[in-house]
């Protein structure tokens, strides 16, 4: 997959694995609906491969971000696309007034 938002997603991680000071900080995690577990279109066995490891890769960020904030909770989009913030806006709407009613 390309990254075109050039997004560098390493250092990203790394900043969370060194932070602590998210403490009860109201967090969501926002994924698309079954976007986890839909691998999309079969492109034989590479693409199964690398899926693969990349659900396993959602399952252990999963798990990690569950420890980030004692105030944390994970919310699906009614959308299946990967962009939510563009294929429903309103949850995240919804989810930006929830954090900002947490204040």
């Amino acid at each position: 997959m390309k990254n075109i938002a050039l997004y560098d997603l390493k250092a990203n991680e790394k900043i969370l694995n060194e932070t602590n000071a998210f403490r009860d900080t109201p967090f969501v995690l926002l994924w698309a609906k079954d976007g986890i577990w839909n691998p999309g279109v079969d492109h034989g066995e590479d693409h199964k491969m690398v899926w693969n490891r990349m659900k396993n890769m959602y399952i252990k960020s999963i798990a990690d971000m569950n420890t980030l904030s004692s105030n944390m909770k994970v919310e699906f989009s009614r959308t299946t696309e990967h962009n939510v913030h563009f294929y429903d806006p309103e949850t995240v709407i919804e989810q930006l007034n929830y954090l900002l009613n947490q204040l």
